[in-house]
């Protein structure tokens, strides 16, 4: 039996063969063209599934004069925004439908960046993205010319070529005026490479926002967009700390810089955001993870592929098209908070301020012991001229009855309400087991005139002392509401659910309510 030689390659005959169509219909399904019954379509569809069916991309673009591929050439993509840049321009091309081949150079000379487009033509792209960041590339995108069309991206700009970016300087300007409004009187800056449009598009943000604060616009450090430049810059930061220099806030030009900026700051025993606070750039995905939360400014590189996408589409069109500029986020989280200065002085407020109130709830607590010890004098008081009465006359009884029974229910009441608000703090024995008052029992009598007379006069003795008596007991469970309000201040300062100044008397009334 003679061996079976290599299985014919699939071609567009078999998928109309399958489907019982035409090789027009499936051409035109394949391409996504309208004029094709949805049940066709369908039919179409199953068949290229079942059969495993792949496009000749290559005969399709002799008839489309299409590749659907478009070429991306960079420098330097070992950083994450370059990388991420890659990432979003790669998934939109793929949902458009597009393939996305990708040079990196190893150097961005004029020969290098030609010999890219020269393989990009060779290879039928229908255009090409070029990442702009590095002057060098720019001079060499400047010095080559290609009959493909060119989207630059990240550029900020700076070509002729039509470009799409995000906007560095607002990213920048979010940064620094979120430090200046947390009470910061300036915010250093440690800037990326200098060659960079990027780095300095964001000093220029930085420095845009100082001045419009009017604030000193302190010496740049510089960077390299690596952890161990910010690591350096740290260092140099705390020693200007220490020789006295007003350094309580740094803005970085990327995360990865401010991690390395975070460890040194440790190293020297700064803490962010208490001694210093930072802000970083990009977003790094650890960037929510680190000791503190690192609060950034967040670059939308799924949306600058789709823009980039969208410059590309419309330059195949034969469209003008003007994107504006990727707007940033900022992404506020632990590396920050206010001056230093400010917080102290706070903490110095609250610390005052609760001393004040503990300093009356003292005062209550001794005024509340007065009180609840002067009220058991005067319901003892009470109770000895309710005996006296029932002694002397059960008709100068019945005539102070009501009085008597009212002064010994408030003094049970308030006594009752002195206690449960502030008898904890003073540890006394709660008073609410004792009796009320009796009411006097007796039945009517014949009563000579000169007896009445007598009694009248003796229930005007009994009536004042007894008056006054029953007035001491109001304040009783009024000091008891006093301590129980002085107490709650005092938890909810040290608690953080309120302001001193929310709470201090400034009268000095906090024994009046």
């Amino acid at each position: 039996m003679e061996p079976q030689g290599p299985s014919r390659a699939l071609v567009m005959s078999d998928v109309a063969a399958r489907a019982g169509v035409s090789h027009q219909t499936v051409s035109r399904v394949i391409n996504g063209h309208p004029n094709v019954a949805p049940q066709t379509r369908e039919r179409v569809e199953r068949a290229i599934r079942e059969l495993g069916y792949r496009p000749n991309t290559a005969a399709r673009a002799l008839v489309t004069g299409s590749t659907r591929t478009l070429g991306f050439v960079a420098v330097n993509i070992n950083q994450y925004g370059p990388a991420q840049t890659l990432v979003g321009l790669e998934r939109a091309a793929r949902a458009a439908g597009y393939s996305l081949g990708v040079t990196v150079l190893d150097e961005a000379t004029a020969e290098a960046m030609r010999d890219a487009l020269d393989r990009f033509t060779a290879q039928s792209v229908d255009a090409v993205l070029a990442l702009a960041t590095y002057d060098d590339a720019v001079e060499a995108l400047h010095q080559v010319h290609t009959p493909l069309p060119l989207v630059t991206v990240q550029s900020g700009g700076a070509l002729e070529e039509p470009a799409v970016g995000v906007d560095q300087v607002a990213g920048a300007r979010l940064a620094t005026r979120h430090l200046l409004d947390l009470g910061h009187r300036t915010v250093h800056h440690v800037t990326g490479p200098a060659d960079s449009k990027e780095a300095r598009d964001r000093i220029e943000g930085w420095r845009t926002e100082l001045t419009a604060a009017r604030a000193v616009e302190p010496e740049c450090l510089h960077g390299d967009w690596t952890p161990s430049s910010g690591y350096e810059a740290g260092r140099r930061l705390a020693a200007r700390k220490r020789a006295g220099e007003d350094v309580t806030a740094v803005f970085l030009a990327n995360d990865q810089m401010a991690l390395g900026l975070l460890a040194a700051l440790h190293e020297e025993g700064l803490e962010a955001p208490w001694d210093v606070s930072v802000v970083g750039f990009d977003d790094l995905p650890e960037a929510p993870y680190l000791t503190p939360p690192l609060t950034t400014v967040r670059q939308d590189f799924a949306e600058l592929g789709r823009r980039g996408l969208q410059l590309v589409l419309a330059r195949l069109a034969g469209e003008e098209l003007h994107p504006d500029p990727v707007p940033p986020v900022l992404l506020v989280r632990g590396s920050t908070g206010p001056a230093p200065g400010r917080r102290v002085l706070r903490r110095r407020l609250v610390a005052a301020a609760l001393h004040d109130l503990q300093q009356q709830a003292q005062a209550a607590r001794a005024h509340l012991a007065e009180v609840l010890a002067d009220g058991r004098q005067r319901r003892d008081e009470v109770l000895r001229l309710r005996d006296v009465v029932e002694a002397d006359d059960a008709d100068v009884a019945r005539g102070l009855q009501p009085l008597l029974v009212e002064g010994g229910e408030q003094a049970e009441r308030h006594l009752v309400v002195g206690h449960e608000h502030g008898g904890d703090l003073l540890a006394a024995p709660h008073a609410g087991g004792q009796p009320a008052p009796r009411r006097v029992a007796g039945g009517r009598r014949p009563v000579p005139a000169q007896d009445r007379r007598h009694r009248r006069g003796r229930r005007g003795q009994l009536r004042a002392p007894a008056r006054d008596a029953v007035a001491g007991l109001l304040g009783v469970g009024r000091a008891g509401h006093v301590v129980h309000r002085a107490v709650t201040e005092v938890e909810q300062v040290a608690g953080g659910q309120a302001r001193p100044r929310d709470l201090v008397d400034p009268d000095g009334g906090l024994l009046d309510g």
